[in-house]
Order: structure tokens, then C-alpha cells, then sequence
């Protein structure tokens, strides 16, 4: 009688397998240390999608994510480029006193 073969076996056979049907891969031109992991939940027909652009351009879907994300949502530019940032310190007067502004008597 033959022993169970165990699942961690054939999982790493799987892996194999996928890994000589796939072309080598550049190494990710980013630091995953330095990346938050992040779940979505997005529709099939926008997944298969998804899926099919990763397979065209040899991309990872995270990838791809990745560069839509950053398409749409920019971060704020430094402080030091802001017109306003030049205006600190032009004043030569006292500040007046929160307080009276918060809470006038």
C-alpha cells in the first residue's frame, strides 16, 4: 500500500510546472519592502481584463494596479513648491493671540 502523498508535494509540483511555462521574468524595479499590501475586490470581467493585459505586456496585475493608481491619484507636491510657502516669515508682526480670536469676550 502506498503512502499519502501530501499536498505541500504536489502543490510544489504545480508550481513547477507553472514556472517552466512561463518566460523568465526581469526582476521588480521596485523595493516590496518598502510597499504596503493592499486587497481589492474588483468584478470578473474586470479581473479577466486585467488578467489579459498582464499576460500581454509580461506585467504583473499588481503592477498594472499600480501604474493606474498613480495615473490617477498624484501626491501633493513638496511644501517648499507651494506659491504660499514663499509668504512665511514676510510679515514682520506679532501673531495675535488665538485665544482672543476663539474666544472673544
Amino acid at each position: 500500500m502506498n503512502p499519502p502523498t501530501s499536498t505541500k508535494s504536489s502543490t510544489t509540483g504545480r508550481r513547477a510546472q507553472r514556472a517552466a511555462r512561463t518566460t523568465p521574468r526581469q526582476p521588480p524595479a521596485y523595493d516590496h519592502h518598502a510597499m504596503r499590501r493592499l486587497q481589492i475586490l474588483m468584478d470578473e470581467e474586470l479581473d479577466d481584463a486585467l488578467e489579459r493585459m498582464a499576460r500581454q505586456t509580461k506585467r504583473s496585475k499588481s503592477d498594472l494596479v499600480r501604474e493606474f493608481v498613480r495615473a490617477r491619484v498624484r501626491p501633493l507636491p513638496p511644501i517648499e513648491e507651494d506659491p504660499l510657502w514663499e509668504m512665511i516669515g514676510v510679515d514682520d508682526v506679532e501673531p495675535a493671540s488665538v485665544d482672543d480670536v476663539v474666544y472673544p469676550r
